[in-house]
């Protein structure tokens, strides 16, 4: 696993807690794209103070060097260059950055995904254009921090899950079987229509994961394996003659108990 995520959100709201909660599951490298600015700062007597008006002075010393060399994005290429080559020892690299140009030329340049942190109790600062600008990008992932330290530390065990799984949703294809060949290829021709329409889903057919004991092993034995697959499905997709197929019936009625959504499809319709 190597990722290099763009950590952004208002001042205060817990960036820095999100990231070390990370690094309990990952190894983590962890840098900002501010960092250049705070030496120089340092030189010109910030104490490394946090007040609005510490950010504001920080915002436009950052928006200055910004446009008159672009030096603060190319220490950062520089950081994510050495993390793919492997200089830089860590499963995922973690850059706070702020403004969407930047952010978004991360995302082209490096394959950057973004992270935005989100705290109801922080109010969104506006008074500087980095935090102003938080809200005006679409990220690719929210996390909201809200509850205790362990409750982040859960949500970022789940935000690792999540981009190591990258599918919104986990669909299981039913369909009639009965041992039946042209069933089999049909449920092919299906699936294959619906990976190309929808990417961002993976669909389970349990024909093809089960199907090669159909003839040997206990039916009931065999629409168990089915159902221990479906509890873990995100919900049920319904193709062919659902109404005359045995195993269809048990599977839409293990979805009404069990609260699995699902929805039936005339096969014409699979595109």
């Amino acid at each position: 696993m190597k990722e290099i995520l763009i950590i952004n959100g208002s001042g205060g709201v817990g960036k820095d807690t999100f990231v070390g909660c990370l690094s309990r599951f990952k190894k983590v490298y962890h840098t900002s794209i501010v960092n250049p600015v705070k030496e120089l700062a340092k030189q010109a007597g910030w104490d490394g103070g946090k007040t609005e008006r510490d950010r504001k002075f920080l915002s436009d010393l950052k928006v200055l060097i910004d446009t008159y060399n672009d030096n603060n994005y190319k220490s950062m290429e520089k950081v994510m260059q050495d993390f793919r080559s492997g200089i830089i020892d860590a499963d995922i690299l973690c850059i706070d950055m702020r403004e969407k140009f930047q952010i978004e030329k991360a995302q082209k340049d490096f394959g950057a995904k973004t992270v935005l942190v989100k705290r109801d109790a922080v109010a969104h600062i506006v008074s500087n254009i980095a935090d102003a600008g938080v809200f005006d990008l679409t990220y690719d992932y929210v996390v909201e921090k809200n509850g205790t330290i362990e409750d982040l530390a859960v949500t970022a065990q789940r935000f690792l899950a999540k981009l190591e799984f990258p599918y919104d949703k986990v669909i299981y294809v039913s369909h009639p079987f009965q041992g039946k060949e042209e069933n089999l290829r049909e449920i092919e021709s299906i699936v294959a229509n619906l990976m190309d329409s929808h990417p961002n889903y993976l669909f389970l057919s349990p024909v093809h994961a089960f199907g090669y004991h159909y003839h040997s092993l206990d039916y009931n034995k065999g629409l168990k394996e089915c159902l221990w697959l479906l509890a873990r499905s995100t919900e049920m997709w319904v193709f062919g003659d659902s109404e005359s197929s045995t195993g269809c019936k048990a599977e839409i009625e293990f979805c009404k108990t069990h609260n699995i959504p699902y929805s039936i499809f005339n096969t014409e319709r699979s595109e």
